[in-house]
């Protein structure tokens, strides 16, 4: 679609429960005219050590019109974390993917590797904290 994955912040670790926030950074590259026309959403998942989602958020805060080489977009997200979830280290992952069949975009990496979603990190999630 034209996007490059700058960089992110994000916490090095939660407790269950938190509420966590994420920041992306895209930069608009060589944005191809048909994708300007296709609604799109970023997708941040939370996966426990096992590989299961624990949290998503999703969603775009720019319009597919707005799309120009050039332009660089800080996308800000709230994960939630669930009370119940695992204690361990997480993995977060995110991407793009179009609305209208929910198909992911494909990420093409440096070593020329084509996936679906791209790694951020590690964040350790601990204990609840109760009063």
């Amino acid at each position: 679609s034209g996007l490059t994955l700058l960089g992110y912040d994000g916490p090095a670790g939660a407790r269950a429960g938190d509420t966590i926030t994420l920041t992306t950074y895209w930069a608009f590259r060589s944005v191809p005219v048909n994708e300007q026309g296709v609604g799109h959403s970023l997708f941040n998942h939370l996966l426990d050590a096992a590989g299961d989602k624990v949290a998503q958020r999703d969603g775009f805060g720019l319009p597919e019109r707005y799309w120009r080489g050039g332009r660089v977009l800080a996308q800000w997200f709230e994960l939630p974390l669930p009370a119940d979830m695992p204690v361990g280290d997480c993995t977060l992952l995110t991407g793009m993917y179009r609305l209208s069949d929910l198909t992911r975009n494909r990420v093409l990496d440096q070593g020329g590797m084509v996936e679906d979603a791209i790694p951020l990190g590690s964040i350790h999630v601990g204990p609840l904290t109760t009063p």
